[in-house]
């Protein structure tokens, strides 16, 4: 029987995934820069850390990489304070949790000064046992560690907790790893649909959809 529930926030509790797609982007644009297609590919591939340097190199912009942080933390928390919505269902989907005796927690990848007022913003936050991000506990998510820490919080195991995700790379860890899993539909991860049909007990647009036999 499950008992317990770890949630992914970005993309799975929250809408705003689209713009954490597109925030280096809206950093370029800051910068009065016209890049390539080329550089814009390159620079898809790396972290938010390292596409700032590399767009300070290669275009010899006078900043740090705490200029090009700070630029982004500003739009994205202007994101989960004035623009982004929760996913479709949401509240209802956590009262009923609540009232099935499940304990949740919130597993992120967004640092805390950002996520925790996210939460709060969208009036759930009080749902949820503690929030773990990265940085808090210094795992990434495609760690067996960082999903083993939030059992241990929990106090729960892989056997009685199911995880809610919309990210493939973190669907495929928590799957290897034996845990129930909810996909979440999200237009970033559209192209990895087919593939996460087959890793998940469920993939749904809306929580309205959940199957909640799946706690049983």
């Amino acid at each position: 029987m499950i008992k317990y529930a770890i949630f992914d926030m970005d993309g799975t509790l929250i809408n705003s995934m689209y713009k954490w797609n597109r925030v280096i982007l809206d950093y370029i644009d800051d910068l009065g820069i016209k890049p390539d297609d080329d550089f814009i590919k390159k620079i898809k591939t790396k972290t938010l850390l390292t596409s700032i340097d590399y767009i300070h190199e290669t275009f010899d912009i006078k900043k740090t990489t705490d200029d090009g942080l700070n630029f982004i933390y500003y739009t994205i928390r202007n994101g989960y304070m004035n623009e982004f919505d929760l996913k479709p269902g949401v509240v209802d989907m956590l009262e009923k949790l609540k009232s099935m005796g499940i304990k949740m927690c919130v597993a992120t990848a967004t640092e805390d000064h950002l996520a925790i007022p996210a939460l709060e913003k969208q009036g759930i936050l009080d749902y949820f046992e503690f929030v773990q991000t990265c940085k808090s506990v210094g795992y990434h998510k495609y760690e067996n560690e960082y999903w083993n820490n939030a059992l241990e919080k929990l106090g729960s195991n892989v056997d009685n907790t199911i995880v809610f995700e919309d990210a493939l790379y973190c669907i495929d860890t928590v799957d290897k790893m034996g845990f129930k899993v909810v996909g979440i539909t999200d237009e970033s991860t559209v192209n990895d649909y087919d593939v996460i049909d087959e890793k998940v007990e469920q993939h749904i647009e809306s929580y309205d959809e959940l199957d909640y036999d799946l706690f049983k």
